[in-house]
């Protein structure tokens, strides 16, 4: 179901041992709260999905998601957020509710917050699912 897909992109950066190695278990779904103590950190969300459906019923989920890295250094921010991407695109996952049958790259963007003093990389990405 590709309303689980945070599942996913949560279980695959908290598997990589250089997303690890970088941001620890700062990796949150939506929004970052104001208590959050250290950059750099990840944030994720669902753009929507799109079903794809007959009169069989579901067939395959189309879901965007963006994922976005705040970093204090921008060298450093953009081969992580590069690394990020090839976890995902081309990639395919099996889990007990759902499967990912494929990913791609679909946009990316990067920003400076002042206000946060940090550099903000962003890709979108576009998942296919299917419910199990």
């Amino acid at each position: 179901m590709s309303l689980l897909i945070g599942q996913h992109i949560k279980s695959v950066l908290e598997a990589d041992s250089l997303v690890v190695s970088e941001l620890g278990d700062r990796v949150y779904p939506v929004v970052v709260t104001q208590s959050t103590p250290k950059f750099p950190l990840v944030v994720y969300q669902n753009n929507g999905t799109d079903p794809d459906s007959s009169k069989d019923g579901s067939l395959e989920d189309t879901v965007t998601v963006t994922v976005i890295l705040l970093h204090f250094d921008y060298n450093k921010g953009i081969r992580l957020m590069n690394h990020i991407r090839y976890l995902f695109e081309d990639v395919k996952a099996k889990y007990s509710e759902f499967e990912v049958t494929s990913c791609e790259l679909t946009g990316t963007s990067e920003d400076f917050d002042t206000d946060l003093a940090k550099y903000v990389f962003s890709i979108n990405l576009t998942f296919k699912t299917i419910d199990l």
